[in-house]
């Protein structure tokens, strides 16, 4: 709902799935995933974290490698998640579904992400 918004508004925006891969052998143990939007106003990047109930709010950055370092970042050192930028959501997915999709588009290692950083 924050990307359709967003879009409707025209302010540039990137969605990204934070997970753990999962495939049809683990999807049954629990999932770990977080879906979240930064947008571009004014040269900068902005989160709206809505989820999260620790970290919400709409939080400011100087560059999306910094959005991207922060919202991602994680103290349990075993809790190793994977980054993904996706367009767009379908309507309707299923869970599994849901996940199969995220899990066809490439990893976006190439945007200053930093694995366990």
């Amino acid at each position: 709902m924050i990307k359709f918004f967003l879009d409707r508004i025209r302010l540039p925006n990137k969605m990204f799935c934070f997970r753990r891969y999962e495939t049809e052998e683990n999807f049954d143990k629990e999932v770990r995933m977080h879906c979240f939007v930064v947008f571009l106003q004014n040269d900068k990047w902005y989160h709206f974290e809505h989820a999260n109930s620790a970290d919400r709010g709409i939080h400011e950055y100087s560059s999306l490698e910094e959005a991207i370092a922060n919202i991602t970042y994680r103290s349990d050192k075993e809790d190793i998640r994977e980054l993904t930028m996706i367009p767009e959501v379908p309507s309707g997915l299923s869970s599994k579904e849901f996940n199969d999709y995220v899990n066809s588009f490439m990893l976006s290692t190439n945007i200053g992400y930093k694995n366990n950083l």
